[in-house]
């Protein structure tokens, strides 16, 4: 951690001599000269730093010269930062001072009487103040380099080995997340447990049964839970599936709240466990279902007991349960059927180690028996295997294969180092910044879904990718190397799927258990996790391996968390440790409470503030004196009304998070001094307004999320021309009431220059007028023309007749479109030439009858006669939604397949979603020519009384399809039309 933390503050200084600030401070002697001194003897004990930070794995007095190190290393990245904030406000306010000037000469030109401003006055005490500053800065920076020197002489008593900086390796891209197929060994289990899932036993407790798979941390439980639970066969053996993170304590709310979402309800306002059983109870009745709780610690029967009972009563339904004590499997009463999960076997190991380390690598000569060596240290275990295989993946040579094999590491006789050896391998081959990145990690609790791009925001906002031209990508590039390592696992998307991806898109993740506690034993007292309640103040720490104890309420604390159970409070003791923060990560409960006035004062150094979901209605004004702030992130907060003008005052704020703060109306005013700011998530603020004016200053913007367009702006709002200002801006954009727009207006958005936007809403509701003239509309889509790079578009409330801009069919790398709420439109566009549309989704298009032809983009001379021979249409979609369209009644595309042999027609689709469309009477012959796997109709009378007859037309079109739900009932080939009749009896019963 100290190599990481001097490099950041190395960024500083080198930085501050770039731009030339240290001649902000020329009125006071020597500054210059400290600040060279200083770069010198930071740049001196870097180059040892690698080794002191080996060295101090057994030696306490190079523990403790690190700690020194850390400690002035802090202190002056705190000081430098205070530095250049006060020279850049000092900037800001005098540009905010001259165009001020410049308002007030064009007020007073038409007043009979003027007075003056003392002006000179007000500079001659600016300046006072400044010199003041400096003076102040000056006498620390000497304090700190006497300190850094008495360091820095110390050093030559540990026979510290310089290191070179290593050269990365540039790394493709196509291999970030590679599957490494973890199920090594593990196909007899899988086979196994997929068997105990699927066999309807007679001796179930009430209808359930529990299966427990037992073995210690990182043997792999977690994966072949995962594996069963994503088996195709299990998919369709259980009504409903749920999969609930467990862990340390058990809390019998969050986990019924869990399952009661996982039957897709709203669970947020259950507050009493009494409502959650109930509730569960009625979700459960009649349904067959498979619940797996993972990391399950508890032996406590009664709390146990309070989950199991509401949960019985359903025949055949299955509880999977992982846990490392075989104790909780008896508590559960499941010993009977524990499945005890031993280490890999030497073959295995190796075949799952080589998968990893020779991946991609032709020639492996002379390395392969001493990967065989190291894959036998890992005695076993999937985890250490893939973290010792992940990291071989970067070892060119023999040599450097035999560096890790006979690495002093391993001698180490620590229990505690022994188990994270090959952990701490991975960990030394990182950069610093790489480590310091890894390790900050710790600061989120276990199997917490930890969301990449808020934690590359947070990454930045520690200074750990200063000097970088593009930081997120820096921070991109970070995280992917450290998944690459295995440090992250279980990647998925934000709407919960489990998903590999090999484009680096990757939303959501999770460390595993041991990895968590590989960070806390990295970070030592420097992070501390506080779990709160409402009868005891005390620290709580989630980790069996935890160094942390009551002595982290200490001055070290850089990085805290604190958890606040139902009514708890933040706890006076709290403020010893907040004055050095860095990061405060703040999770609660419905009904926490805590006073943000009080805590923020003691908030000085500040750079990273977490209060997402925290209940919070007002945010105090003292938000504004939190100068170092560069993260905050509000979202969740829906009682949340207005931001405080002092929020503006925070002129190195880089992300403001206020998604889903549903009750803000409007942005602070001067929200355009905050200059700094790279991300503005604004996402599904209801109640917004619009922007201020101020915010088509802040050039560096990158994220906008949401823009209300205001009818007859004044200049008090942001309005679409000021976004051809925002050079820089990328990812997604929502533009929200375009139906305001006046045509020329639409032109000057400019969209189709911001070639970094690839995702795009156009919302042409909410507007309050009776009336709408749709040709304007359909004008006005027309100049909202996007870039040719958009990978995602969605229209909606649109009142044009047709969808007849020219562009929609030049977006060659859309791979996501949605249509919805068109009420006009009689006819869809031709989408099928779009050549790279994988998904696409149509709703509630009221208007159109008839989907014909023209919607694979096919063009006709007349009615019978095709100007193609060969067609392609649709030639990447894989899915296909249509929903609510009740006076849709013909689907046309029969004419293509009777004329031209040669067509290929949605070649590619696996799933069709059909929803509430009552009329709709056929489906295409076409669909028969496609590799359909799902095919869901739910609630559309016609199709679903023909698809039970199982004969005739439409059932031919369909029979080839494997996976079929008929209102929301999964539905057997062979026995369709029994299961078809129960499910329509139950309907009509109900």
């Amino acid at each position: 951690m100290a190599e990481a933390v001097v490099s950041v503050v190395l960024d500083q200084l080198v930085s501050i001599a770039r731009e030339g600030l240290e001649q902000e401070a020329r009125l006071v002697k020597g500054v210059k000269k400290d600040v060279a001194k200083l770069r010198s003897n930071f740049q001196a004990i870097q180059a040892v730093l690698e080794d002191a930070e080996k060295k101090q794995l057994n030696d306490a007095r190079v523990r403790d010269w690190l700690e020194k190190l850390k400690d002035v290393s802090f202190d002056m990245d705190d000081l430098l930062d205070e530095w250049v904030s006060a020279i850049f406000r000092s900037k800001i306010q005098k540009q905010l001072d001259r165009e001020g000037d410049q308002n007030a000469q064009v007020v007073n030109r038409n007043k009979k009487a003027c007075f003056p401003m003392p002006t000179s006055s007000f500079c001659i005490c600016s300046q006072v103040k400044r010199v003041g500053v400096n003076r102040e800065t000056a006498i620390k920076i000497k304090e700190l380099n006497a300190r850094l020197d008495i360091i820095a002489n110390e050093k030559q008593n540990y026979s510290f080995t310089q290191t070179r900086p290593i050269k990365q390796l540039e790394r493709q891209k196509t291999t970030s997340f590679v599957d490494v197929s973890e199920v090594c060994g593990r196909e007899n289990d899988a086979n196994i447990l997929i068997d105990n899932l699927l066999w309807e036993s007679g001796d179930e407790d009430r209808g359930l049964t529990i299966i427990p798979i037992v073995g210690m941390g990182g043997i792999g439980k977690t994966t072949l839970a995962q594996l069963a639970f994503n088996d195709n066969s299990v998919k369709t053996q259980f009504e409903t599936r749920i999969w609930v993170c467990v862990s340390d304590p058990f809390d019998e709310i969050k986990i019924g709240k869990a399952i009661i979402e996982g039957f897709e309800m709203d669970a947020r306002n259950f507050v009493e466990l009494e409502s959650i059983v109930q509730c569960i109870h009625k979700c459960v009745r009649g349904k067959k279902f498979l619940l797996v709780l993972d990391d399950v610690w508890t032996e406590d029967q009664e709390k146990w007991e309070k989950l199991k009972y509401p949960l019985m009563g359903s025949e055949g339904s299955k509880i999977l349960v992982t846990t490392r004590k075989k104790e909780v499997a008896i508590m559960m009463r499941a010993e009977s059927r524990i499945m005890n999960l031993d280490v890999l076997s030497e073959n295995d190991s190796w075949s799952l180690f080589s998968k990893l380390a020779l991946f991609e690598r032709e020639d492996c000569t002379g390395v392969q028996e001493i990967g065989m060596e190291i894959a036998r240290k890992c005695k076993g275990l999937p985890l250490t295997i893939k973290i010792l295989g992940s990291l071989m993946r970067f070892k060119k040579t023999k040599t450097q294969w035999e560096d890790v094999l006979y690495n002093e590491l391993w001698k180490l006789e620590d229990v505690k180092m022994k188990l994270f050896t090959p952990f701490l391998l991975s960990y030394y081959d990182l950069s610093p910044l790489e480590k310091c990145c890894f390790s900050y990690c710790s600061i989120f609790p276990k199997d917490y879904d930890i969301d990449k791009e808020r934690l590359i925001e947070m990454w930045i906002s520690q200074g750990y990718f200063n000097c970088k031209e593009n930081p997120e990508k820096a921070g991109q590039a970070c995280f992917e190397n450290l998944a690459m390592r295995s440090f992250f696992q279980d990647f998925q998307k934000n709407d919960g799927s489990l998903e590999l991806r090999n484009d680096g898109s990757i939303e959501l993740c999770k460390m595993h258990d041991i990895v968590h506690d590989f960070t806390q034993f990295l970070t030592d007292t420097e992070c501390c996790i506080m779990e709160i309640d409402n009868v005891k103040d005390q620290l709580d720490i989630e980790s069996e391996f935890t160094p942390f104890t009551s002595h982290s309420f200490d001055r070290k604390v850089r990085h805290s968390t604190i958890v606040l159970a139902f009514k708890a409070e933040i706890p006076s003791s709290f403020c010893n440790i907040a004055k050095n923060l860095r990061s405060l990560f703040i999770m609660c409960s419905r009904n926490a409470t805590f006073n943000l006035g009080i805590v923020f004062p003691h908030l000085t150094h500040l750079r990273t503030l977490t209060l997402s979901r925290c209940n919070i209605s007002i945010l105090p004004e003292e938000i504004g004196k939190l100068i170092h702030l560069r993260y905050l992130d509000l979202s969740g907060n829906r009682t949340l009304e207005e931001l405080p003008n002092s929020l503006c005052n925070l002129f190195n704020l880089q992300a403001l998070r206020i998604f889903r703060c549903s009750r803000i109306r409007r942005l602070p005013e001067e929200m355009g001094k905050l200059v700094n700011l790279r991300h503005l998530h604004n996402g599904q603020c209801g109640l917004l307004q619009g922007l201020p004016k101020g915010v088509g200053r802040l050039t560096c913007l990158k994220t906008l999320e949401d823009l209300v367009l205001r009818k007859n702006i004044n200049n008090g709002y942001f309005s679409i021309g000021d976004l051809d200002k925002l050079n820089n801006l990328e990812g997604s954009l929502s533009l929200h009431w375009c139906g305001n727009l006046d045509v020329g207006e639409a032109e000057k958005a400019n969209l189709k220059n911001k070639k970094l936007v690839v995702s795009l809403e156009l919302d042409f509701g909410m507007t309050f007028e009776d009336t709408r003239n749709i040709e304007d509309e359909i004008i006005i889509l027309e100049a909202l023309e996007p870039h040719p790079n958009l990978t995602y578009l969605s229209i909606s409330n649109y009142r044009g007749e047709t969808f007849s801009a020219r562009w929609m069919s030049s977006l060659s790398n859309l791979t996501e479109l949605h249509l919805k709420d068109c009420e006009s439109c009689e006819s869809l566009p031709p989408l099928g030439q779009l050549p790279s549309l994988e998904s696409l989704d149509i709703s509630y298009m009221i208007s159109v009858e008839k989907v014909g032809i023209e919607f694979l983009g096919i063009e006709t001379e007349d009615d019978s006669e095709m100007i193609k021979s060969s067609i392609v249409s649709f030639p990447k979609l894989r899915n296909l939604r249509f929903s609510h369209m009740n006076h849709w009644k013909e689907w046309d595309g029969n004419a293509v397949t009777r004329k031209n042999t040669s067509s290929r027609i949605m070649a590619h689709l696996h799933s069709l979603e059909i929803e509430r469309c009552d009329n709709l009477e056929a489906l295409p012959n076409f669909l028969q020519s496609t590799p359909l796997q799902y095919l869901s109709i739910k609630s559309c009378l016609m199709l679903s009384e023909y698809c039970q007859k199982r004969t005739g037309k439409v059932w031919a079109k369909i029979s080839h399809i494997p996976n079929i739900k008929i209102d929301y009932r999964q539905v057997q080939k062979d026995d369709f039309i029994q299961d078809y009749n129960d499910c329509s009896k139950n309907i009509v019963e109900l």
